[in-house]
């Protein structure tokens, strides 16, 4: 752990976050934007609603193919607390899940490199690039979407911690494996984190939870099949891949920039260690097989429908983090001095510049959202459905619209 001192010199490595928590406190309204209307105001009302059973069926029942559990706690505990629904709060909550990332990424930085300063500071300009901001000012993909990321990393840590954190560990592997379709590939993972450590306890019980959640996520499961979904095609489906991996640097010429982004990821795994034994940054491993994991996942599923769109923003924080991890890669190959200097340097020649750009691409989003938000009298697909749940909860006191734009 951290002194309180060594904290107080580098909170300067926190500067990223300021312009993003900025844009979210500014932007961010109460106000519900596309799904926010049936997941979590109409959910929260029918919940109550509902007898036990079926209260029981809707809390771990699925919402799409998601089963949002976290979400769900979240929603309905400010909903039971207060009696009514705040998007804005509830959404900076969710938003504020990413500083918990960016305190396990230090975490681990700090662990495996003597350079860890500048590595967190590169890693949380990608933490908190703006380009995520349908994530970041929409309340549903704030909670559900940055809260996966932050389980799965917060898991991580609690089982690199000593044996008596185990009791938490389990619980946060639980809310990770429920939190998004990806919590499942999480289970994949966690064991084999506590694997390449050699702690047969950690090993055993991160192994029964990760079984127990994929086999309870897909006995009790439905697919969803969305209304634009095309027939796979391995061609566009490995384009959206290369596509997304390159987004973060330039959207135009992002086919180009993402092979070089993957011809680097290639590099650094087949110069790795084969033996997981010998590897000597194992979070930062599980790390990037997990937002790599995801990608995959996003292009099998997202990619291959009429409207897949590689940039989507919700789903930019996972090339982000690959490209954090290549950097820490990659900087463990500059042996000398000379090297880690230019390294340095280079580095913040590309990313502060990637960084200003999707500041000012992201900000122009979080203005369209409030727009969007403020003069669109339902922002829902179906919006006769939405004006119903709102008129539901005005009637109950829950969340009147008209009082908020």
């Amino acid at each position: 752990m951290m002194s309180p001192k060594t904290i107080l010199n580098n909170l300067w490595i926190l500067i990223p976050a300021i312009p993003f928590y900025l844009a979210v406190s500014k932007f961010l309204e109460n106000i519900p934007v596309m799904d926010d209307f049936d997941m979590p105001l109409r959910y929260c009302m029918e919940f109550q609603k509902a007898g036990w059973w079926t209260k029981c069926s809707m809390f771990f029942g699925q919402y799409g193919e998601h089963r949002l559990i976290p979400s769900k706690i979240l929603y309905l505990a400010y909903y039971y607390l207060t009696g009514t629904f705040n998007f804005r709060i509830v959404g900076i909550i969710g938003d504020l899940q990413l500083l918990g990332v960016a305190l396990v990424s230090i975490h681990f930085l700090r662990k495996y490199s003597k350079y860890w300063q500048f590595l967190s500071f590169i890693w949380l300009l990608l933490i908190f690039d703006l380009n995520t901001f349908e994530n970041g000012c929409m309340c549903m993909n704030a909670v559900g979407n940055y809260g996966q990321v932050g389980f799965f990393f917060f898991t991580l840590y609690l089982y690199d911690l000593d044996k008596r954190w185990i009791p938490l560990a389990v619980f946060v592997q639980l809310l990770c494996a429920f939190s998004n379709g990806n919590g499942m590939l999480a289970m994949l993972i966690i064991p084999f984190f506590c694997w390449s450590k050699g702690e047969n306890n950690k090993i055993i019980v991160s192994s029964i939870v990760g079984a127990a959640c994929i086999t309870l996520n897909f006995s009790f499961f439905h697919v969803d099949s969305l209304p634009t979904a095309l027939p796979f095609d391995f061609s566009r489906t490995i384009t959206y891949f290369i596509r997304m991996a390159g987004a973060h640097f330039d959207f135009d010429n992002s086919f180009w920039i993402g092979i070089i982004v993957l011809a680097l990821l290639v590099y650094l795994v087949y110069t790795m260690p084969k033996k997981p034994w010998e590897w000597e940054d194992a979070g930062i491993i599980c790390i990037l097989l997990f937002v790599v994991g995801t990608m995959f996942l996003a292009a099998y599923f997202r990619g291959n429908t009429s409207d897949a769109q590689f940039q989507t923003s919700r789903y930019l924080i996972y090339p982000q983090l690959m490209i954090a991890c290549i950097i820490f890669f990659l900087f463990k190959k500059f042996k000398n001095k000379s090297w880690q200097t230019g390294g340095m340097a280079g580095l913040l020649l590309i990313m502060l510049p990637a960084y200003n750009h999707n500041h000012q691409f992201g900000e122009m989003g979080f203005k369209r959202t409030q727009f969007k938000a403020i003069t669109r009298r339902y922002w829902h697909p179906h919006p006769d459905k939405a004006a119903q749940i709102c008129r539901e909860a005005c009637e109950k006191g829950v969340y009147c619209l008209d009082e908020n734009r």
